[in-house]
């Protein structure tokens, strides 16, 4: 004899509340079998439904809410208030479970089925099914965001907003859902338009703020809403309010750790974090590592808690502050910190070369450019020999990096150059590009100055610089040309000074340096012409009358020009007269 429908309900109903879930999922199949009600046939596939969502079995879940809707649908007409309101909810969960699934399309049709019906109850009954009609609204935005379907999204998180607006006033309770939804249409503005993001994460932080004293679980909202609310102030490049707003998300999170560490301490971190790259954008570089080093403090302690599980964390700031004290010259921490991040990428990628591999690359081509700056530097061969030692690193990470991009032709292309940098790197040069930076550090100094005597202060100084450079390696004709050029300059200089008398010899040795440029020559026959050797001074400039100069202009106009500079340093008109016509002439004879 088959038990009754109301024996099998009472029977199913003991086994769910005790979680014997198959028992009772049987259990209401049996009152199926008998089913004839339509209303009931629903009830029960909704509550077999539920048996199989609380076990994780989702798409089992969606097909008995299906038929449960389907029978719905048949007593939808007998139905009472409460009845609707059971088959408005289902409508409701299942948008939930196929949003879930990825099922955006399915989700939004049940979703707007429940609105359609929460609506119609709210007509007759506003204060009982309003707040069910806003959250439906509220979920079918979620579901359409993360569909990507913005123009929904928008759509109805506003109509969420206004319906929370309205219940609010009658219900202070309903602050945390308001601030749920003026957060998400914050977050719906994030990409395309950060002002309209900040005005929105500022009124949600408002609405979490006015339930704060009645509900403290809402601290955690107004926290990540400040840290929402200074990611928008940073994309507007508005940075003192993002650091304001970081700042305020950094309290709440500190709060919250002091009572639950283990849940928020990797916030605070995280906040530490982002400030650290505010910072940075901003141009602070002091400020960023302090704040990067104090969110690595917080992960070092996490991950002594956690193993493995902040790693990629730490060598992320490591590398960061690697950067960091890169750019300021503070080479020695650099390389300790690029140290340090290098290891532990190399242990992340041992595991997850795909995630991993590239950060391994990027870190060791640091490194590598950190040593040529080093070795350019100091001239010190040690650090070709590390350079070296990092580019079979480099060369290894590249290689089992699969998939092709731009970022990764550029490594290569500068993995080939560091390849021929260290490989051909010679001390002479490279001592040679360390005194032209020194030297143009001088020349800044010196540019920096009116004084002739002053600038010629500096002249000397490279000059003296360049020839003793030039006695230890006198097969650098670079070098050799450099030299020259700076003799000729402390000869013009000189005669700006009013030291003609000093001036013949670092002219005379600017030619014998460099013969075939022609300003030394022209400086040359300044000098003999300030001397008052007019006809050594003409031979000087015919001897490179028809030449140009580096920067492109003719002999003949420099020579005036300068002429023209040296009338105010005592040289008559008349020379300069003889002069500028016995070039005139020459040049039409030619």
């Amino acid at each position: 004899m088959e038990n009754s429908i109301n024996d099998l309900l009472q029977e199913a109903q003991v086994y769910y509340q005790s979680g014997a879930w198959k028992q009772a999922a049987d259990s209401y199949e049996s009152v199926l079998n008998q089913c004839e009600d339509p209303l009931l046939c629903g009830q029960v596939c909704s509550a077999i439904g539920a048996i199989y969502q609380e076990q994780g079995e989702p798409n089992i879940a969606v097909r008995n809410y299906e038929q449960a809707f389907e029978a719905y649908q048949k007593a939808e007409p007998e139905m009472n208030a409460e009845e609707k309101h059971q088959m408005a909810g289902l409508s409701n969960n299942l948008g939930n479970l196929l949003a879930a699934l990825r099922q955006y399309k399915a989700a939004d049709a049940y979703f707007r089925s429940a609105v359609k019906r929460y609506e119609a109850l709210a007509e007759t009954d506003e204060a009982t099914f309003q707040p069910y009609l806003a959250l439906t609204v509220f979920n079918r935005a979620q579901a359409a965001a993360r569909g990507g379907d913005h123009y929904n999204w928008r759509k109805s998180i506003k109509q969420a907003v206004a319906l929370y607006e309205g219940l609010v006033k009658q219900k202070p309770v309903f602050q945390p859902y308001l601030g749920n939804a003026l957060t998400s249409l914050a977050d719906s503005y994030t990409d395309e338009d950060p002002l309209m993001a900040e005005l929105y994460w500022k009124q949600g932080i408002r609405a979490y703020e006015a339930a704060l004293s009645n509900d403290p679980s809402v601290l955690p909202l107004i926290a990540a809403g400040y840290n929402n609310l200074a990611f928008a102030q940073k994309q507007e490049r508005a940075y003192s309010k993002a650091v304001l707003s970081y700042t305020q998300a950094l309290e709440a999170y500190n709060d919250l750790s002091e009572t639950r560490p283990e849940d928020f301490q990797p916030f605070v971190a995280n906040t530490y974090n982002n400030l650290g790259v505010l910072f940075t954008e901003m141009g602070e570089r002091e400020e960023a590592i302090l704040n990067y080093q104090r969110a690595l403090e917080q992960y070092n302690v996490l991950e002594t808690q956690q193993p493995g599980l902040f790693l990629p964390y730490q060598a992320t700031l490591y590398h960061n502050l690697g950067v960091l004290h890169d750019e300021k010259q503070a080479y020695e921490e650099a390389l300790a910190y690029y140290r340090m991040a290098l290891e532990q990428r190399q242990v992340l990628a041992a595991d997850h070369p795909e995630g991993f591999m590239p950060d391994v690359a990027v870190t060791a081509l640091n490194m590598a450019t950190l040593f040529q700056s080093l070795l350019e530097l100091t001239a010190d061969m040690q650090y070709q020999a590390e350079g070296l030692a990092m580019l079979p690193v480099i060369e290894e990470a590249l290689g089992q990096i699969e998939q092709e991009s731009p970022a990764l032709n550029s490594m290569q292309s500068d993995l080939t150059y560091f390849r021929d940098f260290f490989s051909n790197a010679e001390q002479a040069t490279l001592e040679a590009a360390r005194l032209m930076r020194e030297i143009a550090l001088w020349q800044e100094e010196q540019l920096s100055t009116l004084e002739h005597t002053e600038k010629l202060d500096w002249q000397h100084k490279i000059v003296d610089a360049l020839a003793n450079y030039h006695q230890q390696h006198s097969d650098n004709r670079a070098m050799e040309e450099e030299l020259a050029q700076a003799y000729a300059y402390q000869a013009w200089l000189f005669l700006l000074a009013g030291q003609t008398d000093k001036a013949l010899s670092p002219a005379q040795k600017a030619i014998d340096f460099h013969p075939t440029d022609p300003q030394p020559f022209v400086n040359h026959g300044h000098v003999q012409l300030m001397l008052g050797n007019l006809g050594e001074a003409l031979k000087s400039y015919h001897h490179v009358k028809t030449q140009i100069t580096a920067d492109k202009k003719r002999v003949v106009d420099l020579v005036q020009e300068d002429l023209k500079v040296l009338k105010g340093y005592g040289l008559d008109a008349q020379t300069i007269a003889k002069v500028g016509s016995e070039l005139q002439t020459q040049q039409a004879i030619a």
